[in-house]
């Protein structure tokens, strides 16, 4: 009789652990910020990009997608939050820029909808 009530613990466990897993995870969409309020920068100064989700689930990470650079930048979300700092950009920073997270759920990997566009604008030369 134990036995029989191990293994249905075991069944009821399994079904559970593949009913949670064949429901997706419905990720809030991120939101972006750009430290400079317009956008608009001269090359050589500094620039932070906030990303930050709703608090749904612990850890995870923010994907920096930027228009014209190849190639993402990921960092770990803290509270929710990830900070990337140009500290002295370039041309090539300028452009459109979106931020995606993604976390770890059950095993499985989900990521969110993409946040809206920030444009950065770089022009001249540091005064």
């Amino acid at each position: 009789k134990t036995q029989i009530s191990l293994k249905c613990a075991l069944i009821k466990t399994w079904c559970d652990n593949i009913c949670r897993l064949s429901h997706p995870v419905d990720l809030s969409i991120p939101q972006i910020h750009i430290s400079e309020p317009t956008g608009h920068l001269t090359k050589g100064q500094s620039l932070n990009i906030n990303c930050s989700t709703a608090p749904q689930y612990p850890g995870g990470t923010f994907k920096l997608l930027h228009s014209s650079l190849s190639g993402s930048q990921w960092l770990p979300a803290t509270n929710h939050i990830a900070v990337f700092k140009i500290h002295a950009v370039t041309y090539s920073h300028d452009g459109n820029y979106s931020c995606q997270y993604s976390t770890q759920v059950s095993g499985r990997t989900f990521n969110s909808s993409v946040s809206r566009t920030e444009s950065v604008t770089v022009t001249g030369e540091e005064s």
